[in-house]
């Protein structure tokens, strides 16, 4: 990572202003060039990257994963900042990276990069000898038991059961069950 960081911020900088003074124009064509080269690059980074949303959105539609459209949406927004960067060199870059034939092919080949990185990830060599589980039986707290009904007086004389805890308005602790029974019903067309 420390040699792209040195590569960006210090050899192509070094390069830009090299190609800028050797290039036989007129200072006043070159700034031209260079303010053209970032209007363009801007309306074709937009236009390009509008495609590729558009892109998207249909893979997503048909229930598809959209891995192509979206490394060719990075490859896009990273043309768009090279085009907005002044120099002939990135706009190069940039314009390379905006137009759909070399596109595809910068795109297979990062894919290409991405899988050989995603195999050697997933080699045969990898273990799961670390991992440990605990194969015993955990069983879960015990529930309070609900309160059983007392016999009592009845309102009207006679003894029976009657759940002392609903009458007196504390909560019956306990489980509950409910009896529900459930019919599909097809709609006719």
């Amino acid at each position: 990572m420390f040699f792209w960081m040195v590569l960006l911020f210090t050899i192509l900088p070094a390069l830009e202003i090299w190609v800028f003074f050797t290039i036989p124009m007129s200072l006043a064509a070159k700034l031209l060039v260079v303010l053209c080269t970032g209007i363009a690059g801007a309306s074709l980074a937009r236009a390009q990257g509008t495609r590729v949303i558009r892109e998207i959105q249909g893979q997503l539609q048909q229930g598809a994963m959209p891995t192509s459209e979206l490394v060719e949406g990075g490859i896009v927004l990273f043309g768009g900042a090279l085009l907005l960067t002044p120099g002939f060199l990135t706009d190069t870059i940039g314009f390379l990276c905006l137009l759909p034939p070399s596109r595809k092919v910068i795109a297979a080949g990062l894919k290409r990069s991405f899988a050989g990185r995603i195999q050697v990830a997933a080699s045969p060599g990898f273990k799961a000898a670390s991992f440990q589980t605990d194969a015993r039986v955990r069983r879960p707290p015990p529930t309070p038991r609900a309160v059983p009904p007392k016999e009592a007086p009845r309102p009207d004389g006679n003894l029976g059961r009657v759940d002392m805890g609903a009458h007196a308005g504390a909560p019956v602790v306990g489980p509950k069950t409910i009896d529900a029974s459930f019919s599909v019903v097809e709609e006719d067309d």
